[in-house]
């Protein structure tokens, strides 16, 4: 990724009620959680707020970097269907600010993810929060910080450069 990588800026996020995100712009790597709940539960404006915040992740990435990606986990239909609702929900949020602002989005398969992060396609939580505090911080404690920090290594070792 020779040079094109000090200008690459990309935002990964593990979608959710609770949201992790890690973004990756001037050769650093910056994370956190975006708690779309109120009360505990995914309230009627939890998708006005990610796509709040979404523009906002978004913003940093133009600001800083010539080339903007993002990428996230695939989603995946749940017995769930309230759970379904919201992850299918936020991809459609996530899918018009890339629209608009003329992103690429790439969707990564949670088994692929886990499986280069622990080198188990069914690794459980505990097991990529312990391989995130041995790759990247001690101090992460989030599960779905830990998969948003798997998913931008995952990207950024596997992602095709254009030309």
């Amino acid at each position: 990724m020779n040079n094109e990588r000090g200008q690459l800026g990309v935002l990964s996020l593990d979608l959710g009620s609770h949201t992790g995100f890690e973004i990756y712009s001037k050769g650093a790597f910056s994370r956190d959680l975006l708690d779309l709940t109120k009360k505990g539960k995914f309230g009627e404006n939890g998708f006005y707020v990610f796509d709040c915040a979404v523009n906002g992740l978004i913003r940093v990435l133009q600001k800083n970097n010539i080339k903007q990606e993002i990428v996230v986990e695939k989603p995946h239909a749940s017995r769930f269907f309230h759970s379904s609702r919201i992850l299918f929900g936020l991809m459609g949020v996530l899918h018009l600010a890339c629209h608009k602002k003329k992103i690429p989005l790439t969707e990564v398969s949670s088994k692929s993810v886990k499986k280069y992060w622990t080198g188990n396609g069914n690794a459980d939580k505990p097991a990529m929060i312990a391989r995130a505090k041995q790759l990247v911080s001690r101090k992460i404690e989030d599960d779905n910080i830990a998969d948003a920090c798997a998913l931008m290594r995952f990207y950024l070792e596997n992602r095709k450069e254009e030309g």
